[in-house]
């Protein structure tokens, strides 16, 4: 009796696990999960506040001109990409700087403009760009959402855009309520027109290395021998059929 009772008592220095009255008993791994799915809703709040209040610098940092000289796109980009089906997409949100006269003093005068689409409604209103034909035209912006208005890409200019027409430009957007576009905006789009160029260089290589790699057609070859192409250019001796034959020439 007393060794049955002696099992019954706890040895010393141990003591009965105890738990709070109306507390479900613990489990370790249902603890884990709990906590990893407290964790996940943390997480996840976290992002959606950090997409609400992006403080990044490429966000709060004003617009410089060397990020819009880097997607100012000049007569020559135009012309090579405007019969591409990715113009449109690309050439809205660019600049562009447009060529609207002289100065009394007979310099040119350019306008730097931000493109909001490409308007191509009316295909019998052609003009010549270069040397080809299009209905393509610019809607652009400087000074008010309003007074946005149609360009013939002829007038953008091929050189450069100058600081003090960016200084002008962000002043007149700022006095009359023209949406600026954010920093990161002008990066994402720098970003797509150096895609671009990087596949048209691929591209061009591409196609130069196939081009070096064609074979000569061996034109020596006659019907049957292997390499044979009865479709290759051969040139041929011309021959005077109605000239008269000599003596003893047999037919």
């Amino acid at each position: 009796y007393r060794s049955r009772f002696k099992d019954l008592v706890p040895k010393s220095g141990s003591s009965p696990n105890r738990r709070r009255a109306g507390t479900p008993p613990s489990d370790g791994s249902n603890d884990g999960g709990h906590r990893g799915r407290m964790n996940n809703h943390v997480g996840i709040a976290e992002d959606n506040r950090d997409d609400e209040f992006d403080e990044s610098p490429s966000r709060l940092d004003p617009l410089k001109f060397d990020d819009v000289k880097s997607i100012t796109l000049r007569r020559s980009k135009l012309v090579k990409w405007f019969m591409e089906p990715f113009f449109e997409d690309l050439v809205s949100g660019c600049f562009v700087r447009l060529g609207i006269g002289k100065t009394k003093s007979g310099t040119p005068k350019y306008r730097l403009c931000i493109v909001r689409n490409v308007d191509a409604n009316d295909p019998d209103r052609q003009y010549k760009l270069e040397s080809y034909e299009t209905c393509k035209y610019l809607n652009v912006v400087w000074d008010n959402e309003a007074n946005a208005a149609r360009w013939q890409m002829t007038q953008v200019s091929d050189s450069p855009v100058l600081e003090e027409e960016f200084k002008e430009w962000l002043q007149e957007a700022e006095k009359n309520g023209v949406r600026i576009p954010t920093r990161q905006e002008v990066l994402e789009k720098k970003e797509d027109i150096i895609k671009l160029e990087e596949m048209n260089r691929k591209n061009r290589a591409e196609n130069f290395k196939n081009a070096s790699e064609m074979k000569a057609v061996n034109t020596s070859l006659k019907a049957g021998e292997a390499g044979y192409d009865p479709f290759s250019r051969r040139w041929t001796r011309s021959r005077n059929y109605y000239a008269a034959k000599p003596e003893g020439e047999a037919e």
